[in-house]
């Protein structure tokens, strides 16, 4: 059952605020149009403007101490009230052109207008909370103020209360690097170190720059692992590489300090035999980054490792997708030909101690939290009807494997169109677990106040250790908004992604051009705490965000050069290949 949901109200097309002209203190007889911020007229799929006639209740006009005002011959003065009213607009795509159902029919969203009074008079102590007794007049659309047949202004005596103070948000980015070459480089997975600072993981193709000196004839692309201390500073920096690919896309480090890197290679690990173009591939490193150990799993196809999570005992647990039935997975006799989910996991000293295959063709694990029962709780994308009946072009779930990688229940995410939530993190009690990815369906679990607006929206959703979704929260503009990673804090569910939207829930960081990275803080009741933004004009992503003391590490990568970008020491994109980009929130 969903218990609870964010509540939004908003336009699919770009207006942030609505207002009506009020042009005159008479109840309009034609309508008002409905305008967006800026005083244009909206219309409809024809191209007629929308107006709306409000309704208009009649008060007396009261003085401060609540008196009724009276004319000379003692009767009560009255003034029109507009009451809120619900409007339906036709929700339009990017261009402006109509959205429209299966039968063709516009589809509409129902939105409120309110009429706005400004202040004009105030008795306000300045303390937060406190009621203050506020003449206000009343106005048309563009501020004029309205009289009567004397020319004295009608006003209207209002009560409100002046605001709480808000919740501290994270207001400063403390540093800010980037770290690749001239061709293309991404940071995709960032973990925190013990002593305040992280490391990254940079899948690389360059052999300038930062990755000058390193890469020691090795094939591209490669990956680079640089440690940076507290502020921002590279205390080290190594690079994995071979005569094939090693792409090492996801990262945590143990309470000893090493460090588990894994994701697909073409290069086996230490004493086994390729299997396929690529093997999923999982390393473990000392806290100083030389190599301990590597090992491999595969098919004769494509296989990888997408995420792993390390245990109290320093064991690695991985998941993602094997390519088919062969190879190492020979011994579990599938049928099966076609990819599907696996999870493996590895002793401190990379012994194998079990692996299963699971799910249908095409399915995969992409995400992984430990439960505190001795379990896991897996994210997955799928295509087949294994777990459930697959409601869309692919569907979301959150799936339980017990302590063996057994299936113990699975929880759909599903509409009729893509899901995709690939950040999972344990919840703040540890009673189940956070989910963050997108999605553009308007049913299934998408429906209503979680129906999709723009062409993706990022959504956080938060599922019981029972699998019972416990609620579900949007986070959305009017174009392509996304959520990668997902951390739990004091502060809440701090989430990490991209977007192109600059209304809605991005209207307090906007869009500098293109993709901006985007990082949102939700309560642990799924509530919008605050949101920060970080972009030039070109595009840029998070993939991986992690908590360190005083704030947030995030990472992804950027094609920008300007902006906030703009004074980042090192490499900068030429706005053709990326580079990986990292950067520090403080409180």
């Amino acid at each position: 059952m969903l218990k609870n949901t964010r509540k939004i109200m908003m336009l699919a097309t770009v207006i942030l605020v609505v207002a009506i002209a009020f042009v005159s203190c008479k109840k309009p007889t034609g309508g008002v149009p409905v305008t967006d911020e800026h005083g244009n007229t909206i219309t409809d799929v024809n191209g007629e403007v929308i107006t709306v006639i409000p309704e208009t209740v009649y008060v007396t006009v009261t003085d401060e101490d609540g008196m009724a005002v009276t004319d000379k011959k003692g009767k009560a003065l009255t003034t029109a009230v507009y009451n809120d009213i619900t409007v339906a607009i036709p929700v339009t795509d990017k261009d402006g052109k109509a959205v429209t159902d299966a039968a063709g029919s516009p589809v509409t969203e129902t939105i409120v207008v309110k009429p706005t009074f400004p202040k004009q008079t105030s008795k306000s102590t300045g303390t937060p909370g406190t009621t203050s007794i506020i003449n206000v007049p009343l106005t048309d659309g563009l501020g004029n103020t309205q009289t009567d047949t004397k020319g004295n202004v009608i006003t209207y005596t209002k009560v409100e209360s002046d605001p709480l103070p808000t919740s501290p948000e994270i207001t400063k980015t403390s540093w800010k690097r980037t770290f690749g070459g001239t061709l293309q480089d991404y940071i995709p997975s960032v973990a925190p170190t013990f002593d305040g600072g992280c490391v990254a993981l940079v899948v690389t193709n360059s052999t300038d720059a930062d990755l000058k000196g390193l890469m020691n004839g090795y094939s591209t692309p490669a990956t680079a692992v640089v440690k940076y201390d507290k502020d921002g500073g590279v205390e080290w920096k190594k690079v994995i590489g071979g005569t094939g690919v090693i792409a090492l896309t996801t990262v945590e480090v143990a309470k000893d300090g090493s460090i588990y890197a894994a994701g697909y290679s073409t290069v086996p690990g230490d004493g086994q035999e390729r299997q396929g173009s690529y093997d999923a591939v999982v390393y473990k490193l000392d806290k100083n980054g030389t190599k301990l150990w590597a090992r491999s799993f595969g098919t004769s196809t494509t296989d990888m490792f997408i995420d792993i999570a390390v245990l109290d005992d320093m064991s690695v647990v991985c998941v993602g997708s094997v390519g088919t039935n062969d190879g190492d997975v020979a011994a579990f006799k599938r049928a099966l030909t076609d990819s599907s989910c696996c999870i493996v996991k590895y002793s401190s000293s990379g012994e194998k101690l079990f692996a299963n295959i699971i799910g249908g063709a095409r399915d995969r694990f992409v995400g992984i939290c430990a439960a505190k029962d001795g379990g896991f709780y897996i994210s997955a994308v799928i295509y087949s009807d294994f777990f459930f009946e697959c409601k869309g072009k692919s569907d979301a779930a959150v799936i339980k494997l017990d302590s063996k990688g057994k299936q113990v229940w699975a929880t759909p995410i599903s509409g009729s169109n893509i899901e995709y939530f690939p950040g999972i993190t344990l919840a703040n009690n540890g009673d189940g677990c956070v989910i963050v990815g997108r999605s553009n369906s308007m049913d299934g679990f998408f429906t209503g106040e979680l129906s999709a607006k723009g062409e993706y929206d990022a959504y956080i959703i938060r599922v019981d250790k029972e699998g019972t979704i416990f609620w579900g929260s949007p986070f959305r503009g009017q174009y392509d908004d996304s959520f990668s990673s997902v951390v739990c804090t004091a502060d809440g569910y701090v989430a990490a992604g991209y977007s192109k939207s600059s209304i809605r829930d991005l209207r307090a960081v906007g869009n500098n051009g293109g993709q901006d990275i985007v990082v949102a803080c939700f309560s642990y009741s799924g509530e919008l705490k605050w949101t920060k933004g970080l972009g030039g004009s070109h595009d840029e992503a998070a993939e991986s965000i992690c908590a360190v003391s005083g704030g947030y590490i995030c990472a992804g990568k950027t094609f920008s050069s300007d902006n906030a970008l703009s004074d980042i020491p090192g490499q900068k994109s030429n706005g053709e290949y990326s580079v990986g980009v990292l950067f520090k929130f403080t409180k």
